[in-house]
């Protein structure tokens, strides 16, 4: 309560633009950047937006689907429709593992957390031919949905040498004020879904438990710690909310909680929403009280979905980032409605211009130049 009461604080009106600005469009400095903004003043027409449901199954979201693997195979992604979650039924595990077998389909991962999910990979087939396989599964009566993995990404955050200047965001928000309150609990575990979390460095490690660090959900083991130095996206996030305070080294983080590194990104801050549901389930079963997801996707994704309802009905509040590609349009998972979408704030109190925005936007906060 008291985190969104200090976001609150600070935050501006929301700017009333309904469409993409194409001046802003080509502003944008990637290309990858410039083809989701584009895509979306043209309203993504090829863009899969329902789930697979077997009880809700409709010639929309047949389309929907098949429109999808047109779009992944000219775009290459880490989800190029070879990759496929299946939804099953309760106790229908073997049933769903027999169909993927028949298809030629391996088995990649089950769930980890009891969720009624596997995900599969079909590497001899062409996409086309998988398009096939979700209408022939949405017939069956143990599938729940069938649909592509898709993907999600960290919420870059630049590495320039004078990006990283100082702490403007603690005098913002009042800092020192709330500090004088609490500095906040270990009794408190904050999870972050990233790309793993550097436990060892001296500005972070007093906050972790050491015989419970996390989870790795992208190499399946029980250390979360970055596999290369790259992976600096998670770490960064640990060290703006937790790091030590008061210690003479590094920065103050915003809260003195216990910290638990949830590794659903690789290296190249690129994962899956398999992982990313896994992820926030695991979490929420181990008792994290709040989970951060600085990360996303624009594609709807119904294992995710079930994992954030998971979390909400458990209590959990979730804050997800809205994106930033400077455009109007939320990522998920923060679009859920269970989830608290917040954009950034520049140093002037305006939206800053790469963060996405949209009416699911919920809350900003300082987003720019913020020192780790």
């Amino acid at each position: 309560m008291l985190i969104l009461l200090l976001f609150n604080l600070i935050r501006p009106p929301l700017l009333p633009i309904t469409e993409v600005d194409l001046m802003r469009v080509e502003s944008l400095t990637t290309i990858n950047q410039k083809e989701v903004a584009l895509g979306l003043v043209l309203q993504r027409a090829t863009r899969s937006v329902c789930p697979l449901l077997a009880d809700k199954a409709s010639t929309e979201c047949n389309e929907a689907n098949k429109n999808f693997f047109a779009e992944e195979k000219m775009r290459g992604y880490y989800s190029d429709g070879r990759y496929i979650v299946f939804g099953y039924k309760s106790n229908s595990l073997a049933e769903t593992e027999s169909f993927i077998q028949q298809h030629q389909g391996k088995i990649i991962k089950r769930s980890a957390t009891n969720g009624n999910y596997l995900l599969a990979y079909f590497p001899d087939l062409a996409i086309e031919d998988n398009y096939q396989i979700l209408t022939e599964a949405q017939k069956l009566s143990f599938i729940r949905y069938a649909e592509p993995a898709r993907k999600m990404q960290i919420c870059l955050i630049p590495n320039d040498t004078f990006f990283l200047s100082s702490q403007w965001d603690k005098w913002i928000m009042y800092s020192d004020l709330i500090w004088d309150l609490t500095l906040g609990s270990s009794a408190i575990t904050v999870a972050i879904c990233d790309q793993g979390i550097d436990y060892r460095h001296p500005d972070l490690s007093a906050n972790f438990n050491p015989y419970f660090l996390g989870y790795d959900f992208v190499d399946l083991d029980p250390d979360p710690y970055p596999d290369s130095t790259s992976e600096m996206h998670g770490t960064h996030v640990a060290g703006i909310i937790g790091a030590m305070i008061d210690n003479r080294i590094g920065i103050a983080g915003w809260a003195q909680v216990q910290l638990l590194s949830v590794r659903v990104l690789d290296e190249k801050g690129v994962g899956s929403d398999y992982d990313v549901a896994e992820g926030i389930r695991w979490s929420t079963d181990q008792g994290a009280r709040i989970i951060n997801l600085s990360l996303g996707g624009y594609e709807y994704s119904s294992v995710l979905a079930e994992a954030v309802e998971y979390a909400w009905d458990n209590g959990v509040l979730l804050l997800a980032a809205t994106g930033n590609d400077g455009i109007s349009e939320i990522y998920y998972p923060a679009k859920f409605s269970q989830c608290v979408a917040v954009g950034a704030l520049d140093q002037d109190n305006h939206i800053a211009n790469f963060s996405n925005y949209g009416y699911e936007q919920e809350l900003v906060c300082p987003g720019v130049y913020i020192l780790s």
